[in-house]
């Protein structure tokens, strides 16, 4: 009888184990299906929000690159000036081989780049608070709708530029060797992480100086099986093989390289920028990253991060900060990026893309180092719920009167595309000398490879020496009607700034080519005679 007693409260037990375990797995179920569909409408709104934003003239250049390369085996810095890192260009000419519509491919992939990026942190913080069970999907979630509700995300994400790729294999990078440099990181992490950044490297300059702190951990901590030097041989190794299309562009046309990339990034756009206003770019730099603070969200994430990513760890001493990876990591990698987003002059604020996510996963990583028990989860959701409802107050005015999915049909995407026929279908197979090199790449008319950068080569070729716009490939207003001399070309206009685009206004006219307004009523195609 006494056993028989024993039993059943044993099975009482079991069964009890056996409901909690089966409510568990019925709430985790439901939470990742919540997540699921989160995300794939922020991918929904994302991809329809970027496919219907109006056309940024910084996009033409990375769009122009890739087709000279795909349509004519054309390379930067040999056959044209380009005034960025060339890794965009061999992915744009292998999309672009694939079809005509450059505007749509070239932002598709970089919406899927900021989608994937977005899977990458919602996973990373799913993992950093599993202490939290079932509950950290939905702190993740959390995290991750925040993030896609940022400013400097809305604003930057999805455009045909260089930004979503490289901010995707950065934090890539990060999360590999994080996994590299735990006691049972498999030692494949290592080199993926080198090969990851060499990727965004090649992509952005400005992603560079991250090398210092991914090597700089590399060296800091202990692994099992592996010593610090061995695991920074071959994340070094990895990212120089990564690195190898940007290198052979340097060992090819060593002169052009560094003049495109620094004489005319530097010291050639700091004389135009002067000779337009002096005091404004100084200003511009000191007053930009803390302009930015304005933004709610933008002050909360950098409150975020310097009470839970420094503060907290920081408060029991730096040494004892620095022994944890998911600690240092956040310290030592964010002032690096700062660094590559104040670089440029002037600064933008797609510039300052590149610490976003960093300071979120540090902040994130922080609070779940702070509060690692199963019953913080209170405390972490009620942090979040005020979070994200300040982000979307933020975000209610961009909302309003807003519908992406209107007017499809006129979405850039492919009201470019139909202007890009109409040059073709005009000019036939002459050449078209513009500064929007986008519309007639298009429809099929081809450019000159010396206008691939759109008006930022041509802005710059009054402050270069005669001698460097002749070695270099820069065509000014000086040097114009010697370029087209034994290149008479059919002219396109008014999609740019009107005082830039003033000498070849008057170039066509005191040549007598004919002026035909476009179908978008904007347009101006100047017809050689």
């Amino acid at each position: 009888m006494e056993g028989t007693v024993c039993d059943r409260v044993r099975c009482t037990d079991c069964a009890k184990r056996m409901s909690l375990s089966s409510d568990y797995g019925s709430h985790e179920w439901k939470r990742r299906v919540f997540g699921a569909f989160i995300l794939a409408l922020i991918f929904v709104s994302l991809g329809a929000g970027c496919l219907a934003r109006q056309f940024n003239h910084d996009e033409g250049q990375f769009v122009a690159s890739g087709v000279l390369l795909a349509r004519a085996g054309l390379l930067p810095y040999i056959h044209y000036p380009y005034f960025h890192l060339p890794n965009l260009v061999f992915v744009y000419a292998a999309l672009f081989a694939t079809n005509d519509f450059l505007l749509l491919t070239a932002r598709s992939f970089n919406v899927v780049c900021a989608w994937l990026l977005l899977l990458l942190i919602y996973g990373m913080i799913a993992s950093a608070f599993r202490s939290l069970g079932e509950k950290r999907w939905t702190v993740a979630i959390a995290f991750t709708l925040f993030f896609a509700l940022h400013p400097i995300f809305r604003f930057t994400a999805g455009r045909a530029w260089n930004h979503d790729l490289p901010m995707l294999t950065s934090v890539a990078a990060l999360a590999m060797l994080l996994r590299g440099v735990e006691p049972n990181g498999a030692r494949g992490w290592m080199p993926a992480s080198g090969a990851m950044l060499a990727i965004a490297a090649g992509t952005r300059l400005t992603f560079l100086p991250l090398v210092v702190p991914f090597l700089a951990l590399t060296l800091i901590f202990k692994a099992p099986g592996s010593a610090p030097y061995h695991r920074a041989l071959v994340f070094l190794i990895a990212f120089t093989v990564a690195l190898l299309p940007t290198l052979t562009l340097f060992a090819v046309g060593p002169k052009a390289f560094l003049f495109d990339n620094f004489t005319c990034n530097g010291l050639l756009n700091l004389r135009f920028r002067q000779s337009r206003n002096p005091h404004a770019l100084i200003w511009n730099k000191l007053l930009f990253p803390f302009e930015q603070l304005r933004s709610p969200a933008t002050l909360l994430v950098v409150l975020g991060f310097a009470l839970f990513a420094c503060w907290c760890p920081l408060r029991n001493g730096w040494r004892n900060a620095l022994r944890s990876p998911k600690t240092a990591a956040w310290l030592l990698i964010v002032p690096f990026a700062l660094i590559g987003a104040f670089l440029p002059s002037p600064s933008y604020l797609q510039y300052y893309y590149a610490p976003i996510p960093f300071l979120v996963l540090g902040a994130a990583y922080g609070i779940a180092r702070c509060w690692p028990a199963p019953g913080d989860h209170v405390k972490i959701l009620r942090l979040l719920a005020a979070v994200l409802a300040i982000s979307f107050l933020e975000f209610l005015p961009d909302l309003r009167g807003s519908n992406p999915f209107a007017g499809i049909g006129q979405w850039p995407v492919w009201s470019i595309h139909r202007v890009g026929l109409e040059i073709r279908k005009k000019t036939g197979a002459r050449s078209v000398l513009t500064l929007a090199p986008i519309y007639p790449l298009e429809g099929g008319a081809s450019i000159y490879p010396q206008f691939c950068t759109g008006p930022f080569a041509w802005r710059i070729a009054p402050f270069a020496k005669s001698e460097d716009r002749e070695r270099y490939g820069l065509v000014g207003a000086q040097n114009l009607d010697a370029f087209l001399a034994a290149r008479p070309a059919a002219i396109l206009t008014n999609y740019e700034n009107a005082t830039l685009e003033g000498p070849m206004k008057t170039y066509a006219e005191r040549n007598d080519h004919t002026r035909s307004m476009l179908s978008d009523e904007r347009g101006v195609l100047w017809l050689p005679p």
